[in-house]
């Protein structure tokens, strides 16, 4: 007979290992293969990882500070961008409506 969860934190539980385990089936195929004990627990990895196939090890932390010093430089290439391209469409938009102040906009 099968013994099913009897409370909502069993279920999420149970759910959870299956997941585990459904994924585990994609390893190495779909998804990168991860580190196993001898029992199939997964290890941390905050020891040397391979980094995206070209060879260079670097932990993860060395990925965060590179993904963080990503997303700052694309910040900062937004920012120029709306700099440059915001006073093109005010006027844009003031010569579609006919609205060049803010006394025409109450009106």
């Amino acid at each position: 007979s099968i013994r099913y969860p009897r409370t909502l934190a069993g279920w999420k539980i149970a759910l959870s290992r299956a997941w585990e385990k459904y994924l585990w089936t994609h390893e190495g195929f779909l998804i990168a293969e991860k580190r196993r004990d001898v029992r199939g627990n997964i290890l941390p990895d905050d020891e040397k990882m391979e980094d995206d196939g070209d060879g260079v090890a670097s932990t993860v932390q060395d990925r965060a500070a590179e993904a963080a010093s990503q997303v700052s430089s694309n910040v900062q290439k937004n920012v120029e961008t709306l700099k440059d391209e915001a006073p093109k469409l005010l006027k844009m938009g003031q010569q579609l409506t006919g609205i060049s102040t803010k006394e025409q906009l109450r009106e």
